[in-house]
């Protein structure tokens, strides 16, 4: 069961921008599925190919934090 108020009645809002969103859309779906294409062209293997596009992603968001 979701309680809707913490312990003392208060409800908590949480505010997330659309930009947030987006980038993780953009990322996580777009970048995503580019990376699983190329290392499964490369690799002709699919579990190397979600491994590869996993940690390639990641790199890729890491160094999109950096920048920022």
């Amino acid at each position: 069961m979701v309680k809707a108020a913490t312990a003392d009645g208060e409800f908590r809002v949480y505010v997330m921008e659309a930009s947030a969103v987006r980038d993780f859309i953009l990322i996580e779906f777009g970048l995503g599925t580019l990376f699983y294409k190329v290392w499964l062209l490369l690799m002709h293997n699919a579990f190397l190919a979600g491994t590869g596009s996993w940690l390639t992603t990641e790199m890729v968001k890491r160094v999109y934090k950096r920048l920022l």
